[in-house]
């Protein structure tokens, strides 16, 4: 399956850029539920994303 997905990447470079968007957009989205629920809090001296 890894090399048939390699393989339409090659031949599609410009929706493995989609895909790796829409990706992206998805974690921003799924940190934003997160936070605003209170299930994590963010570390800003760390950079990262923390559970209280």
């Amino acid at each position: 399956m890894e090399e048939e997905t390699k393989r339409w990447y090659e031949e599609n470079p410009e929706l493995m850029e989609v895909d790796r968007a829409t990706t992206e957009d998805l974690e921003i989205e799924r940190m934003r539920k997160l936070l605003s629920s209170g299930i994590a809090e963010p570390d800003f001296d760390k950079g990262t994303i923390e559970r209280p």
